[in-house]
C-alpha cells in the first residue's frame, strides 16, 4: 500500500479555488499518478456513467483497505444459486423416491432407499466442493458487517 509522504519535497502544482471543474468537451479527461490517484471528500465521492462503471484491479477492496485480509470475498451470485439449485433437486429427487418406501420389510426398504441415497451420496461432496470453492470472488472483498 502506498503511502505519500508529508510534506513532499519535489516539484509539484496545488490547485486551489472555492471550485474546481475539469471538462473535456469533445474528448475524455485523464488523470495519472504513478504511485497513486486519490480522491477523497468529507462528505460523498460520486462516481456516474450513463453507461457503465468499470473497476479493474487484480483486488478490489470495498468498506476498507484491507478488506481482501480482514473482511470477506463477495459471493458470485449465479454460481452460489446454481450449486444451491443442484443440492435442492437432488434432495427432491431422494426425498420424492424415499417416500413411497414401504417399511414394514426392513430388506424392501434397504432395497428401494439405497439408489437414492447411493446417487445423493455421491454428489453430496461434489456440490459442497463447489459450494466452498467455485462461490467466492477471488477479486472483490467487503468488509465485514459489525453486528456484535
Amino acid at each position: 500500500m502506498y503511502t505519500p509522504q508529508f510534506p513532499y519535497t519535489g516539484n509539484q502544482a496545488i490547485i486551489t479555488s472555492d471550485r474546481v471543474t475539469l471538462l473535456a468537451d469533445k474528448d475524455s479527461v485523464f488523470v495519472f499518478g504513478r504511485q497513486a490517484v486519490s480522491l477523497s471528500s468529507i462528505n460523498t465521492v460520486n462516481i456516474d456513467a450513463k453507461t457503465r462503471v468499470t473497476i479493474s484491479s487484480p483486488i478490489i477492496s470495498l468498506g476498507q483497505k484491507d478488506a481482501d485480509k480482514n473482511g470477506e470475498p463477495v459471493l458470485l451470485g449465479d454460481t452460489l444459486v446454481n450449486e444451491l439449485l443442484l443440492l435442492i433437486d437432488s434432495l427432491t429427487t431422494f426425498f420424492e423416491e424415499a417416500k413411497d418406501v414401504q417399511y414394514s420389510v426392513p430388506s424392501t426398504l434397504r432395497t428401494n432407499i439405497s439408489a437414492p441415497a447411493n446417487s445423493l451420496a455421491l454428489k453430496l461432496p461434489q456440490i459442497r466442493n463447489a459450494i466452498q470453492n467455485s462461490t467466492r470472488s477471488q477479486v472483490v472483498f467487503v468488509q465485514k458487517n459489525n453486528l456484535g
